[in-house]
């Protein structure tokens, strides 16, 4: 049991938290620069919003609302491609325009769309 509870908090902390407007500042500002911070990192991106969820469930597209705009492609696209069982069944009870939390290894930051994340998990 105690083993189980340790493993538990290293696979939460492995992931570094970060607001969804950071990375749409760092990406708006230098792409480059963005690929180069964030790309192969475990994070916990927070405050993103549901943008498009793909009818094969394979593909959900978040991005970040300031003031009353709400930005994606271009802007601040974040592509995540669910890979863990549970990541894939959670798409099924997000819906549009929701606030999620994603958790996941980020891939990379491409110049037209965004970052491409790799998700464990959802959460809202």
């Amino acid at each position: 049991m105690e083993e189980e509870r340790q493993r538990l908090e290293a696979e939460k902390n492995k992931y570094s938290p970060i607001n969804v407007n950071e990375m749409y500042s760092a990406y708006k500002s230098n792409p480059a620069r963005a690929h180069r911070e964030y790309s192969g990192r475990y994070v916990k991106i927070m405050g993103s919003v549901v943008g498009t969820i793909e009818s094969g469930a394979d593909v959900v597209t978040t991005g970040v609302i300031q003031g009353n705009e709400y930005y994606s492609m271009v802007d601040s696209f974040i592509n995540c491609y669910p890979k863990t069982e549970e990541a894939k069944s959670a798409i099924y009870n997000i819906s549009m325009n929701q606030r999620i939390v994603v958790y996941g290894k980020i891939k990379k930051v491409g110049d037209l769309m965004g970052y491409y994340v790799d998700v464990d998990r959802f959460e809202w």
